[in-house]
């Protein structure tokens, strides 16, 4: 009951923390915030929550040598939490006469507000099946996956070192050591919620579900945003499940000749592919049960990307051409100018909080990000927003990690096995297959 109780104020701390992020009461045409807020609001929340919880168990643990950290953790994070609310809706109904957790959209398209019920609501039963599947507790006893087990060893550690031990100042039970050089918070959120009364089996694949699911809101948001369709978004979400390499056409023809596809398929227990280490289901769907933190992650990216979308459209909008727009996005006032510092700073924050959630996501958005920068107006916002990333990011390296968080290193053809550039090119064909065919048939018709 706590650990649900712990969820359902994350929830609406990040649902506040999000009308701000996001601007109260705007709409983009065509798109039902919903799908919006509800994830944006359990990653911030979360996010936020969880690291109040984490930052107040530490100082009661080191500097107050408590035995049971969490307990002081979560007393005053939750009614940290909770007064806020309150404090909030008390100054709302003052100025509105009234208080709403959530408001209504009035612009919302009620006919695909039905569809899209219909298809999230498919893809909640879809992925709280798949998560159970692979990692479930009967008659006392915990089973994982096949596929798993491997990673699941060390995280199912790390959570009981914080729900059945006090693992502050953080160490990675797995690895001897006074420090912790792997992204752990989404590892303390579960082993906090079991702490506070939740099977471990219902916490891990519960915010793991919210977690991909929200993803993939935001997924279908972005793809209906640029293209303006909803069968763009559907098709984005299905697409999401499949790699885009060419392995199985592979497969399926060797064995069309063989004679014997429909039997292989049946008896199949492998992942499909021809590269190298395929059997770690690197390029599956099988890496989102796996590595549960990487949707927490992506999820708060993909927020971030959509929120940027305001100052791409921006850039795109003018009605100059060729190189004389490129020129004016890069060398012109209005191509500088900051256009909402407040929610570049925000995003900035809260995309920096996550590197210890998932740091590779974190990297990878800003990479994105840079390049929405080139396009858009208001670059200053961006560089704050990278900046402040980058911050949050060194500060808790910085604390967590004794010496060098990363070290740059050239690397040829890291999963390549022959290591030339012909290799590699022909290894990423093999891997990633028709996605660079559509990334040039993408820049041709844009």
């Amino acid at each position: 009951m706590l650990g649900i109780i712990y969820l359902l104020l994350a929830g609406m701390l990040g649902c506040e923390a999000s009308k701000m992020l996001t601007g109260e009461g705007k709409s983009v045409s065509g798109i039902n915030r919903i799908w919006l807020m509800l994830p944006a609001s359990f990653g911030v929340g979360t996010l936020l929550l969880t690291w109040m919880v984490y930052i107040i168990s530490w100082f009661f643990s080191v500097v107050g040598k408590a035995e049971n950290p969490l307990l002081y953790g979560n007393i005053i994070g939750m009614t940290g939490a909770a007064v806020i609310m309150i404090l909030l809706s008390v100054q709302k109904y003052r100025k509105q006469g009234s208080y709403r957790i959530w408001n209504i959209d009035k612009t919302q398209d009620k006919r695909r507000l039905k569809k899209e019920i219909l298809l999230f609501g498919l893809l909640i039963v879809f992925i709280t099946y798949m998560m159970f599947y692979v990692f479930y507790i009967k008659d006392g006893i915990l089973y994982s996956g096949l596929t798993v087990y491997g990673d699941y060893a060390p995280h199912t550690a790390m959570m009981r070192s914080f729900s059945a031990g006090n693992n502050f100042p953080t160490q990675y039970p797995h690895y001897g050591g006074a420090d912790v050089k792997y992204h752990f918070m989404f590892q303390f959120l579960t082993g906090n919620l079991e702490y506070l009364g939740m099977r471990m089996d219902f916490a891990y694949n519960i915010v793991s579900t919210l977690s991909l699911v929200g993803f993939l809101m935001l997924l279908y948001q972005l793809a209906l945003r640029i293209t303006g369709k909803m069968c763009c978004g559907v098709l984005a979400l299905f697409l999401f499940f499949f790699r885009s390499g060419m392995a199985f056409f592979r497969f399926v023809w060797e064995h069309i000749q063989a004679g014997n596809l429909v039997e292989t398929l049946e008896e199949n227990t492998s992942f499909i592919g021809y590269t190298v280490n395929e059997n770690w289901g690197l390029w599956n769907f099988n890496v989102y049960l796996n590595q549960r933190h990487l949707a927490f992650g992506l999820l708060m990216v993909t927020l971030a990307l959509y929120l940027f979308m305001d100052w791409l459209e921006a850039g795109t909008a003018h009605e100059e051409k060729g190189i004389l727009w490129i020129k004016n996005r890069i060398f012109s006032k209005e191509g500088w100018k900051s256009r909402n510092l407040d929610q570049a700073l925000l995003m900035g924050m809260f995309l920096g909080l996550c590197a210890f959630w998932n740091g590779a996501a974190v990297i990878g958005g800003l990479l994105i990000l840079c390049g929405f920068a080139i396009f858009s107006d208001g670059k200053v916002d961006y560089a704050v927003m990278a900046g402040v990333s980058i911050f949050f990011s060194w500060l808790q390296s910085k604390i967590f990690i004794v010496g060098s968080a990363m070290s740059s290193q050239i690397y040829l053809g890291f999963l390549a096995e022959d290591k030339t550039v012909p290799g590699v090119v022909k290894y990423l064909f093999w891997m990633s297959g028709v996605f660079f065919l559509g990334l040039v048939l993408m820049v041709w018709f844009m």
